[in-house]
């Protein structure tokens, strides 16, 4: 569900301005520092309610200014979301959303930059976020299960810490164990379809490295979570939080028997990871017959020639709306079957400008 027009007022330092996108090919280019990722940083806000850069969404208010406001018009609906210090008021259809998720699940987003292009060397949490991006897309109840696991995840630290109605803790142990299998199980199935599909695209992006992806579990699958819990309930009060659970899951990715990180090269690493990313939109799609919006930042940073036309040819190959920022266009040969829009970004002015 391709975004069609975009409309911006003081996001960072952006000067503000209307933006009409190809439903394909996107391409942003400009210096270091003139603003090409804030711009896919709006896109990604207006989409998802989040920055993809920081968690502090008040950061995306321009200086000296006391709000923000970004409006966006889709192919079957339109946001508008003004952001003031602390606050965020969103509105789908000109309504306001009751929970995050109402505008999330409108159109999967998916952001590529430099924390995106070390995932196989990345710390465990940022993992377990790449899985359960595919699960909320894909798996029709995932949200309310995982929403189940979190609040009852947090019942039970507070129990923990406070070490006040401990004999409550029975009841949340037997919750907690059921939305966490749930999870783990999932979570177990997708990482295996997701190293298929990678498999399945050896021939390009990561050429001939045999690569696993090897889902651990945040316990001993042996024993039965329940039990664990029981048995080390002492050791968890101790610490005051829960020890076990899918909160504590990893994912190794393995190539040729040995961790990525440990004899890759930095450009290895970054076609690995964007295979990666590649075969999880293409699963959500089969699966649900999504389209995807994918914003892919500095794409030719750390890559040859060859590496950014492998991405694009299998970029083409994904029913997505793409945009990809670069310093310049030269490198970004986009298949003379492909029309595209190209904008170049410079003192914070974005225009577009001509393809030919």
């Amino acid at each position: 569900m391709a975004i069609k027009q975009i409309s911006l007022t003081d996001f960072r330092s952006l000067r503000n301005t209307k933006l009409e996108f190809h439903p394909r090919f996107n391409l942003v280019t400009g210096d270091n520092g003139a603003g090409k990722t804030s711009l896919l940083e709006a896109i990604n806000f207006v989409s998802q309610g989040r920055s993809f850069k920081t968690t502090n969404s008040n950061e995306i208010i321009k200086n000296d200014k006391n709000e923000s406001v970004v409006y966006a018009l889709y192919e079957n609906h339109k946001v508008g979301i003004r952001r003031t210090k602390g606050n965020s008021e969103i509105k789908v259809n000109g309504s306001g959303i009751k929970r995050m998720s109402e505008l999330v699940s409108k159109v999967p987003v998916r952001a590529l930059n430099s924390p995106s292009y070390e995932l196989s060397t990345a710390k465990p949490n940022f993992k377990r976020e790449f899985i359960d991006w595919c699960l909320f897309h894909v798996e029709h109840h995932y949200s309310e299960i995982w929403l189940k696991y979190r609040n009852t995840l947090k019942q039970r630290n507070q129990m923990l810490r406070d070490k006040k109605n401990i004999h409550l803790l029975d009841y949340w142990d037997r919750e907690l164990v059921d939305s966490s299998t749930l999870i783990s199980d999932l979570r177990q199935r997708y990482c295996k379809k997701i190293e298929q599909l990678v498999l399945e695209q050896q021939d390009s992006l990561v050429g001939d490295l045999k690569v696993r992806l090897e889902y651990r579990p945040g316990w001993d699958l042996n024993t039965p979570l329940l039990e664990i819990y029981k048995k080390n309930r002492d050791r968890e009060l101790r610490y005051g939080h829960t020890l076990y659970g899918v909160q504590r899951d990893n994912l190794r990715v393995v190539s040729d028997g040995q961790l990525a990180n440990t004899i890759l090269s930095r450009g290895q690493v970054k076609r690995l990871s964007i295979s990666l990313y590649l075969a999880q939109i293409k699963l959500v799609q089969d699966q649900k017959r999504k389209p995807v919006i994918l914003l892919i930042d500095d794409l030719g940073s750390e890559l040859d020639q060859r590496s950014i036309d492998l991405i694009i040819s299998q970029v083409q190959k994904l029913d997505v709306q793409v945009f990809i920022t670069s310093i310049t266009r030269d490198h970004l040969k986009i298949p003379a079957t492909e029309d595209y829009r190209l904008f170049h970004v410079e003192h914070g002015i974005i225009r577009a400008v001509s393809t030919s």
